[in-house]
């Protein structure tokens, strides 16, 4: 995303040196979800996904009509339609996430980064988030890079996989490739197994490290 600054290599955006573009047009670019977002103001959720528009505007123009556009259609993307007029600050966990990732759409990128982007959220929201990541990649080919630890989200949602320690990639390939046993755990230090369930679909499964079941 340009935080950083490049410590050694060198790296490309749209067959350009990385260093050789402006923030504003990284952000026309490449949009990025934190890990977690605090909003304390009362704003709307059609206010918070408009902010996203901010690289495309400059200093004496506000929204037009192809701004209101891209805020509608990530708006329609990610489901947070009816929710236009709700505060940002009454929403759920799964929602608030939805709003974040709208408003990184309406930047019109042709990357989205991410994450963590389930952090904190149960289960059927963690789904929720995924499936819009899905919809976003397979539907509307936007490449998606994601940081996660959900690692059954990882099997059930996405194609490549790089697995990093340390700040070292460890493994990377497909799912069955990247993932495999002895990878898995070596990295998080205790014993995991990929495994594919009777639907055709892997599962990471820990080993309990009590020699017996306990009722």
């Amino acid at each position: 995303a340009g935080a950083l600054p490049l410590q050694s290599g060198e790296l490309s955006w749209f067959n350009s040196p990385a260093g050789s573009w402006k923030r504003k047009l990284i952000a026309r670019k490449i949009a990025v979800v934190p890990q977690q977002v605090n909003t304390s103001f009362d704003f709307s959720v059609q206010q918070i996904v408009s902010m996203g528009r901010h690289p495309h505007l400059s200093r004496h123009r506000g929204l037009q009509s192809q701004d209101l556009r891209a805020i509608d259609e990530a708006m329609h993307h990610t489901d947070v339609n009816q929710l236009a007029q709700r505060s940002v600050l009454e929403l759920s966990g799964g929602e608030r996430q939805r709003v974040m990732i709208a408003r990184a759409l309406a930047q019109r990128p042709s990357v989205l980064l991410l994450d963590e982007p389930t952090s904190y959220l149960d289960i059927n929201h963690q789904i929720e988030v995924f499936d819009v990541l899905c919809h976003l990649n397979q539907d509307c080919g936007l490449a998606i890079l994601c940081a996660t630890h959900e690692l059954n989200m990882v099997t059930s949602y996405c194609s490549s996989v790089v697995i990093m320690k340390n700040g070292k990639i460890c493994s990377k390939g497909k799912i069955e490739e990247a993932m495999k046993d002895t990878v898995l755990s070596s990295v998080f230090g205790i014993t995991l197994r990929l495994k594919k369930d009777i639907d055709g679909f892997f599962r990471v499964l820990p080993a309990s490290r009590k020699s017996k079941k306990v009722d």
